[in-house]
């Protein structure tokens, strides 16, 4: 990560695309995230919990090589984080999206990162991780969350059998894997 100049986030962000594409075939994919912040000074005294929703675009190229496809990630992110105070609902409405109880109107899969201190240089070890399954009803199809010591899947079960998210996540492991013995890092 250190020689492509690129995030945790971005990494593990670009791999679970990868793994979306692998499954769908698409290369055109939206990934939902959550966003942070107390950026403007009037919002530091206020209690609360401030989150947004950001939607994630990015497009994987025929033969794209690992490396270019991961900055790609991270530049998007950063490109998309310019907006990230822009209220999600707000977006959906300029936009004029037809909202549905069911489903997200932009994405039906969101991305979690809790930043930590993960050496990727030990990152031999990732097939060592704790996988949690949650079977959820929620606005989102598939939500993959990336903590320290493990990857989490919430999914409507109503789409996904356990035993096919248990499968995406093993799949999730071995890319992220693989892309380390290539030298990723």
């Amino acid at each position: 990560l250190r020689t492509l100049k690129i995030s945790e986030f971005a990494f593990f962000l670009g791999m679970f695309q990868i793994l979306l594409n692998r499954l769908t075939g698409q290369r055109d994919l939206v990934v939902g995230t959550d966003v942070f912040g107390r950026d403007h000074a009037r919002f530091k005294q206020v209690a609360g919990f401030f989150v947004n929703q950001l939607a994630l675009r990015t497009q994987i190229a025929p033969g794209q090589d690992l490396a270019s496809f991961l900055q790609q990630v991270s530049a998007d992110t950063h490109a998309a984080l310019q907006f990230q105070e822009m209220p999600f609902d707000k977006v959906v409405d300029d936009l004029q999206i037809e909202r549905d109880q069911a489903y997200s109107p932009v994405f039906q899969v969101k991305f979690l990162y809790r930043r930590n201190s993960l050496n990727l240089d030990v990152f031999d070890g990732v097939h060592t991780w704790n996988k949690d399954l949650f079977p959820i009803q929620s606005q989102y199809d598939l939500t993959l969350q990336v903590l320290p010591d493990q990857v989490q899947a919430f999914y409507n079960p109503d789409l996904f059998h356990a035993t096919t998210v248990a499968g995406w996540l093993d799949l999730y492991l071995a890319l992220l894997h693989e892309s380390v013995q290539k030298g990723v890092q």
